[in-house]
């Protein structure tokens, strides 16, 4: 059974409402990445010194009815940041650690099949990112969260998203914003730069019990991930808080023409 694609489009807008996610670009792949704060947020106001948990979910939409025969097995991951305004959220930190979960690891013996990758700064904005330029796939650097088989939908493993959807928690990063900037830093899961003469499979999935591999000649929509950012400055007053500063500045004009 082969997915068209005006079914997957529709299948992944689903996803994006049923989450509440940042949808993603060109979203037309049957498997889509989310970074998120672990609180499930996608945006905090960063703090000096603070670190903070951030979780990758792969997010595997069928069009059957059922998310019992969508599944996920292994993922690759290469993180970036972006940079925007007076040196970013974070002008210096960012990824320092990173740990595949639990339910995405696998051994041969006692060595693992799984890698949980290493920091550097891809694209020299002063921020540590996690993965690798490399154009192997074989680069330590990327993660690479691997099941012995494919974990589908239905199980203790995940969650439900809806009916046709299930979400799988491959891997957690630690950000550190060792110092802050007045602008926002924000991290997305982007394809890896791997290429070779036959495709290069970035992710195995199964959408409606049939096979469907992200790779180097099938990846559209996949990336890059809703992303998570980091707000630097002065905090950003919550509508609840700007509601109630507007009331208090309305009373104070009412006294004073009083």
């Amino acid at each position: 059974m082969r997915l068209s694609r005006t079914s997957i489009q529709k299948a992944v807008a689903g996803v994006a409402v049923g989450t509440g996610m940042v949808a993603v670009t060109n979203a037309n792949a049957a498997v889509v990445y989310d970074l998120r704060l672990a609180s499930g947020a996608h945006s905090v106001n960063a703090v000096a010194g603070q670190s903070y948990t951030v979780d990758l979910w792969a997010i595997v939409s069928g069009t059957n009815g059922t998310n019992t025969d969508d599944g996920i097995q292994s993922s690759y991951a290469k993180i970036l940041s972006t940079q925007l305004g007076s040196g970013g959220g974070i002008a210096t930190g960012g990824i320092t650690a990173a740990a595949v979960s639990t339910d995405f690891q696998s051994f041969s013996g006692t060595a693992p099949l799984h890698r949980n990758g290493g920091g550097a700064d891809l694209n020299g904005d002063g921020i540590v990112d996690w993965g690798s330029n490399s154009t192997s796939s074989a680069d330590t650097n990327y993660l690479f969260a691997r099941n012995a088989g494919i974990v589908t939908g239905g199980t203790t493993i995940g969650s439900a998203v809806d009916v046709n959807t299930w979400q799988f928690k491959l891997a957690s990063f630690t950000v550190t914003a060792t110092t802050l900037g007045s602008g926002t830093t924000t991290f997305n899961l982007v394809k890896p730069n791997a290429t070779a003469v036959t495709a290069v499979t970035y992710a195995v999935a199964r959408v409606d019990n049939t096979a469907f591999n992200v790779s180097s000649t099938n990846q559209q929509g996949a990336y890059p991930s809703g992303g998570v950012s980091f707000v630097g400055g002065a905090p950003i007053p919550e509508p609840t808080t700007l509601g109630l500063a507007g009331i208090a500045a309305i009373g104070l004009i009412g006294r004073r023409r009083k």
